[in-house]
């Protein structure tokens, strides 16, 4: 995954070299949690399962799960950047799917937190990946 993060074009043209670091930061955050954003996707999904999700969608809810569950990007803002996603990369429906899910998932009674969601411990202060 390193590799092919690093030998990416676009990641070798980015000049900010804080943009790379916090997309390395989110894209092996997402590599190594995918298990237990998966499990958090079909609980939450309503009777889809993993398998029928599409591409896009599947992967804008993963990264937008890591980005509320270990950064200290606002659990709005992640949403309502999932919503621009799945607007410019998905179809007509991507946008209330994507969103449906992410929303349920903050409005669960037990709240997001970093340290605990459905059993699976998370950071307080965001993920331990070397950047």
């Amino acid at each position: 995954m390193e590799t092919l993060f690093a030998s990416n074009p676009l990641v070798q043209e980015q000049e900010s070299e804080t943009a790379v670091d916090f997309a390395y930061t989110l894209i092996m955050g997402v590599d190594a949690k995918i298990a237990e954003l998966d499990k958090i996707i079909e609980k939450n999904s309503q009777h889809w399962k993993i398998e029928r999700i599409a591409n896009v969608e599947l992967s804008i809810l993963r990264l937008s799960l890591y980005e509320m569950l270990y950064t200290d990007i606002p659990v709005r803002a992640a949403i309502n950047e999932a919503i621009e996603l799945s607007k410019t990369f998905g179809d007509e429906k991507s946008r209330g799917f994507v969103n449906g899910i992410l929303d349920g998932v903050a409005k669960k009674p037990e709240k997001i937190t970093r340290r605990t969601i459905y059993g699976c411990p998370f950071s307080d202060r965001g993920p331990r990946f070397p950047v």
